[in-house]
Parts: C-alpha cells; structure tokens; sequence
C-alpha cells in the first residue's frame, strides 16, 4: 500500500542505503538489528530511503517485513552531496527516537556529521542492539582495539547507532508482505550538488566480494612483499573461489589496495573457511574477522596470536607450506 500520510511518529527508523536500484547487503543487515528493537518495543520498523532510484528500492524493501518505507526523491545521484541533508532533514520531520545506519564508508563519513546536527552522540561500530528495563537502546561495542567491549545506554533522544556489518544475517525476504511506501516533501536545507556523476560502474567479481566471500585468503607482514598477493595467494583463491584479504600492515605497506583490508579499521569477514598467511593475530585485525567459521594459519612465529583464535595452525615457512598446499588442492580438484 502506498500513502501520503504519517499516523504516528516512527520508533526505530533506519536509514538505508541504496547500490544499483536495490537495498545494499550492510542495509539488510541493519533491518535484522532494526527488527528485533521494534518486536521488544512493539512498534513498527521503519526504513527511509532517499535518491533517485529511492522508489524502486521502496518496492523490495517492503518484501524484508519493513511496516513503513519512507521515500524522498533527489535529484542527483551522488550520495555524498544528497545523503546527509536529506537525512537531516527527515529525521527532523519524522523525529524518531532510535535511527540505525550501517558502518559502511558512506556512513562513517555521514554518520558523526548527521549526529552533530541533531545535537547528540553517535555510538560507532555496534555489534549488538537491544533494549533496556527502562525502553531505552542499549548497545556494545568494542574498544581498545578490540580488546574489551563497553555497553553503552543513551540519555539523550534520538539515540543513533551504525552496527558494525556481517555481525547480523541479512534480512529474509518474504514472498507475502503489507508494509506502507510513504513519500515524503520535504525542502532539504542545504542540498548541495558539489559533484557530477558521468556514469556508473559495476564492479563484477568472481563469485562473490570479499565481505561476502566463502572463502579468504588473506596475508600480512608475513608474507614480506606484494608479489605473494599477486602469485601464491591469488592462485589458491582462485582454485577454491574465494577472495584475497589483507592485514593493516600489508596494506600500510602498499602492497595491496585497501579494498582488501580486514580488521577495525577495515572490513569484516564472516567465510566458511578463512586462511591467515603470515598474520600475527593483533586484536584490531582478528576483530574483523573472528567470526569466521574456521580459522586455518600459516606464521613461522608458534608464540603468534592467531594460533589462539585458529582451528588448526601451521608453524612454519609460508613460501614452503602455501605452494605445497596449493599442489594438493590442485591434484583433489584433478581426481
């Protein structure tokens, strides 16, 4: 059903994001988290979407079990110039009182901005949502590197969250749904287009991208160059379709793009099956990627950290271990 009007005031709203005409995967997420705050609240989940293709996303979101789905339309696609005015400008208009986003690049960036103009605190990089004795959000978050988790209430209203992604399941969709497409005319306050955008890009894959891989490869300082990314890793991967990932320090040392990156400051993982050549095991990289569903590491140093975190563990030379390993995958995959 689609309506014009607003009969109460969202609750939980999530600002979504929108890739290609659809729902991105870190938004599905966010609507699992944004789903079990609104069942203990009993109150509707509530998304907005904005920008020119904010309609047509409308349409699939409604599929996810979203109650309201609140659209407005922009008239430039550059989502860095759009984005924030105009989720100012509804969370102004709609005044929730829990707005979720995702910890994506777009949000890390808009996120704290949006937070400083409603005048409250952003909780960054949550990993788990729920709600108090007292009806407020309740969140946890790691700090120190990753080594403790704090929870952390609010006292002030809207309370704002961004959940950290691949620590929920993305959202089911459903054959069957009821929710509310709600468009909404709103004058944003400084819709500023500083950019152009000539044309779109989709960046095709193999099988999957690394957030979504089954399978990673990732290296660190261990494996001492880029040439090992390019050759021995990059081989394995491409004999077991997964994707290639990388430390902080491998990618601090220019060695592979950030895209690659796996940790706090980086991507989280979630594979069947992750293989760590070369990685020590610092607690800002594993905090991206602990949980894998099994952990396989290759580090010449027994004392390494990862060891702890690994289902098996391999003590040793990689530039030995790694090729013979990739022989055997070969000669299976043959027979």
């Amino acid at each position: 059903m689609k309506g014009m009007g607003m009969d109460t005031d969202p609750k939980v709203l999530v600002l979504g994001e929108i890739e290609f005409g659809a729902l991105t995967s870190t938004t599905k997420e966010v609507l699992v988290a944004g789903h079990g705050l609104s069942k203990t609240l009993k109150e509707p989940l509530c998304l907005a979407l904005v920008g020119l293709d904010a309609h047509s996303a409308a349409e699939r979101a409604i599929n996810t079990g979203v109650d309201r789905v609140y659209v407005l339309d922009t008239k430039t696609e550059d989502p860095c110039s759009s984005y924030l005015p105009a989720m100012e400008a509804i969370c102004k208009t709609l005044k929730p009182e829990i707005i979720l986003i995702g910890r994506t690049d777009l949000c890390r960036d808009i996120g704290p901005r949006l937070a400083f103009r409603l005048g409250v605190p952003l909780a960054q990089d949550c990993i788990d949502l729920k709600i108090n004795s007292d009806g407020r959000l309740l969140v946890d978050r790691p700090i120190m590197g990753g080594d403790i988790i704090a929870s952390i209430y609010f006292s002030s209203t809207p309370q704002i969250a961004s959940v950290r992604p691949k620590v929920y399941e993305q959202v089911e969709i459903l054959s069957e749904a009821a929710g509310e497409i709600i468009s909404l005319d709103i004058v944003m306050r400084d819709s500023v287009e500083h950019t152009t955008i000539i044309s779109k890009i989709k960046n095709e894959v193999a099988e999957n991208n690394l957030e979504d891989a089954s399978i990673v490869i990732a290296g660190g300082r261990g494996v001492g160059s880029a040439d090992p990314f390019f050759n021995e890793l990059s081989e394995l991967a491409s004999l077991l379709g997964g994707s290639i990932g990388a430390s902080g320090a491998a990618v601090s040392a220019g060695w592979v793009s950030s895209d690659c990156q796996i940790g706090l400051t980086g991507k989280s993982v979630t594979p069947e099956l992750y293989i760590a050549v070369g990685i020590s095991g610092a607690s800002h990289h594993m905090s991206g990627c602990n949980r894998s569903k099994n952990i396989i590491s290759i580090n010449k140093d027994s004392k390494a950290h990862i060891f702890k975190e690994s289902r098996f563990g391999v003590v040793g030379d990689w530039s030995r271990i790694l090729p013979e390993f990739t022989q055997l995958v070969k000669k299976l995959l043959i027979e």
